[in-house]
């Protein structure tokens, strides 16, 4: 017991808890009851490979932040679970270039990626048949408009009727946004 946030429940000049009641605050503690509530939601998902946290009806507190194991499948088995985030390839296009990035084809990717050049490689090298979504992140534009972002050069390529980009950045930064992220998944098994 460290605070008194619900009068009611507690004395906060004394910091002691009012006659039969089992807490004085947090997410958990019944403000009208001063009771520990069980089965309320106290913290909420913020991610399919996040789990919400539900009160225990034991302590005033949310039981801790829980998360899906690493490589964990998420998104219909099309992604992996990585320090509790989704490694959706469409949300990472969508942080990198706007609403209009959707995840790129196969062809798409092998293309770019082939080249071996700064908007497209697989660590610096270009890919030869395996891991070809490992290396730059490549996209789908669905939009007339370009790219608008100031730290990046993007590049356009046009591929059996889809628009693939890719980009690097204009300064150097950790982690690389233009990179696919850790625990996305690359090739079969990987």
């Amino acid at each position: 017991f460290q605070t008194c946030e619900y009068s009611k429940c507690c004395d906060p000049l004394n910091c002691v808890l009012k006659g039969k009641a089992e807490c004085g605050s947090g997410p958990c503690c019944g403000k009208n009851t001063c009771k520990c509530n069980r089965g309320r939601e106290c913290r909420k998902s913020t991610d399919p490979c996040d789990f919400p946290e539900f009160c225990n009806g034991l302590s005033e507190f949310c039981a801790p932040d829980m998360r899906a194991a690493d490589l964990q499948m998420c998104n219909n088995k099309s992604s992996y679970c990585f320090k509790g985030i989704c490694q959706d390839r469409t949300m990472q296009c969508t942080n990198l270039f706007g609403k209009y990035a959707k995840e790129a084809s196969y062809q798409c990717a092998e293309e770019v990626n082939y080249q071996g050049d700064v908007f497209g490689n697989c660590l610096g090298k270009p890919w030869f048949f395996l891991h070809h979504l490992c290396g730059k992140l490549v996209c789908h534009w669905t939009h007339s408009l370009i790219v608008s972002r100031n730290d990046i050069h993007v590049q356009y390529t046009y591929l059996g009727g889809h628009i693939c980009t890719s980009a690097y950045l204009r300064t150097r930064k950790f982690p690389d946004p233009t990179i696919s992220s850790n625990g996305s998944m690359c090739d079969e098994d990987k």
